[in-house]
């Protein structure tokens, strides 16, 4: 087998190889090569397990990525995701179907206002989306809820009757936990959404008749945003106590 000018001799047919050969006529040895190979390959699976790490961290050291993003308007508190959504972020999977039903309505609600150049408001259902063994509203009770709250945005956004020339409107859920114990977090965040682009115009869905559903009631009475309650049987969870 004839050498070139360097010395170097291709390797024979169906023989061992051997690393191409460097400036100056050294090559590097196959183990060599495999070796370093190897070390590229640990190398890449450390940072990859860094990145898990990190981001594994991020999840426990900030709470709001454990909902979700930090986008999303919920975050975690004492276990529970509460606050207000769009709809996008799902409280329970049981409710993954008719959420995903609100976010496309508050889209299309959306979409229509902006073609036909008509007002677009939002308006809020504040519950307890989180229930437990404990809340005083059972899932079926609180998919109820959602379900019939979704019906009734329906029939505002698509029955002419009711639309005349009223504006489209969005529904955003806001969850004060399981036993109303996180009321402040979503009503602070009502409160701030009615300066928004599309102003939030009204809050309905408390029908639990507690010290929780009156002082959040009144909180958003002196915010002067008004409240539609259901089923509360409280005397003082009326307009003569509370304006709104």
């Amino acid at each position: 087998m004839p050498e070139d000018e360097q010395g170097w001799r291709p390797p024979r047919q169906g023989g061992a190889t051997s690393a191409a050969p460097q400036p100056g006529g050294m090559h590097t040895p196959a183990p060599v090569l495999r070796r370093r190979r190897r070390m590229r390959l640990l190398a890449w699976g450390a940072v990859l397990a860094a990145l898990i790490l990190l981001a594994g961290g991020l999840w426990w050291a900030i709470p709001p990525l454990r909902c979700g993003d930090l986008t999303n308007g919920v975050r975690r508190v004492d276990g529970e995701c509460v606050g207000v959504t769009d709809g996008s972020f799902v409280f329970d999977p049981a409710f993954r179907e008719v959420q995903e039903d609100i976010v496309a309505e508050n889209a299309w609600a959306a979409k229509k206002a902006a073609e036909e150049d008509v007002p677009l408001v939002k308006v809020a259902l504040l519950a307890t989306l989180t229930p437990t063994d404990s809340s005083a509203m059972t899932h079926e009770q609180v998919l109820g809820a959602l379900e019939g709250a979704y019906v009734a945005l329906h029939r505002a956004n698509h029955t002419p009757e009711l639309r005349d020339s009223r504006p489209f409107v969005q529904l955003y859920l806001a969850n004060e936990g399981s036993r109303q114990q996180q009321w402040e977090i979503p009503v602070n965040q009502i409160t701030g959404m009615t300066d928004d682009d599309v102003p939030l115009v009204a809050v309905f869905g408390q029908s639990i008749s507690t010290d929780r559903t009156e002082q959040a009631a009144r909180r958003l009475s002196q915010a002067e945003i008004p409240v539609i309650t259901g089923s509360t049987t409280a005397d003082s969870l009326d307009h003569d106590n509370i304006e709104g």
